[in-house]
């Protein structure tokens, strides 16, 4: 009866050891990732060669992906596939960075890349829902990563001599998705004799855009960064709400310089760090438009609850 027991205990300790040893395999087979989504704004002269960095999460402190460019294939595209952005993997290097996801440990790193795509005009790309698609080599699984939206811009020169932007501050406040810019200070000077009225204030990223109506011209408050929107403007200010878009009607003599603080507007709730901007404007009853470059309004992202609970993680063979 005795020896009956001890085979019976050997066979079940046996099962338990196979099934942990599967287990455990079957775990090394794969690996978990993560993007948070964000706007992407990459505005950059027609002959200047444009890079950008995008934070990706892992489950593992080692990266499971090969990195070399010619084994990796990547571009953004919007949901169709039919609109492309061509990528160059360049990098991809470990952060302190970490963050929990049900009760599970990922790890960040920061991908780089290069944009592979030449034009000597003026170009324009606009993805509300962008994707990564990312190729590890000609037999493997393409890897699709939601990342948020796009706006690829290319354009043949930054602010001219007529109008030069002299001050750029942002105000930073924390919404339900977290850290995000909510309005900014901006001083322009006109430095041409002839007047010159502001039409438009155009952020260059996807689904944000400047309130004319809540904007405030000869603006001398000094504000902290995190200040509220209600501080500022002094009544109530829903980032969310909707709102008609209409043009400003800003007028900056010859020679004067005036200071703005234009409050945003978002629709969608991406997290938004930096963006470009396009003013349009007249003078002599000639239309013109001009840009500013990306600008970082800030760098630390602080995540809500929120957030993490809402980011989409993936699965892939980790071959």
């Amino acid at each position: 009866m005795k020896k009956l027991n001890y085979l019976i205990l050997f066979f079940v300790s046996t099962l338990i050891i196979i099934g942990l040893i599967s287990l455990y395999s079957k775990q090394d087979k794969v690996f978990q990732m993560t993007v948070i989504p964000q706007a992407f704004s990459l505005v950059s002269a027609t002959n200047d060669d444009e890079e950008f960095s995008m934070g990706i999460y892992f489950d593992s402190n080692t990266l499971p992906i090969n990195i070399n460019p010619r084994d990796n294939c990547c571009y953004i595209a919007d949901k169709s596939n039919e609109n492309q952005l061509p990528l160059v993997l360049l990098s991809a290097i470990p952060t302190q960075s970490q963050i929990t996801i049900n009760n599970k440990l990922f790890f960040l790193y920061d991908f780089l890349f290069k944009i592979d795509f030449q034009t000597t005009s003026p170009y324009q790309l606009e993805l509300d829902e962008a994707y990564l698609h990312l190729n590890r080599g000609v037999e493997t699984e393409e890897m699709l990563i939601f990342i948020g939206s796009l706006a690829f811009v290319k354009i043949p020169s930054m602010l001219n001599n007529d109008l030069t932007m002299t001050k750029l501050k942002g105000n930073v406040n924390l919404l339900d998705q977290g850290k995000s810019v909510v309005g900014f200070e901006m001083k322009l000077r006109n430095n041409s004799l002839a007047p010159i009225r502001i039409e438009r204030i155009k952020p260059l990223v996807t689904n944000l855009f400047v309130s004319a109506q809540d904007s405030l011209e000869q603006f001398t408050f000094d504000f902290s960064s995190t200040d509220s929107v209600k501080t500022i403007l002094g009544y109530q200010y829903e980032v969310y709400s909707a709102f008609e878009e209409v043009d400003f009607n800003f007028l900056i003599g010859g020679n004067e310089e005036v200071n703005y603080y234009f409050p945003l507007k978002y629709q969608n709730s991406y997290k938004i760090n930096q963006f470009g901007i396009q003013i349009d404007y007249w003078k002599n009853e000639i239309r013109y438009t001009e840009y500013i470059d990306n600008f970082i309004f800030f760098n630390d992202y602080q995540l809500s609850e929120r957030e993490i609970n809402n980011l989409i993680v993936y699965t892939y063979d980790n071959h």
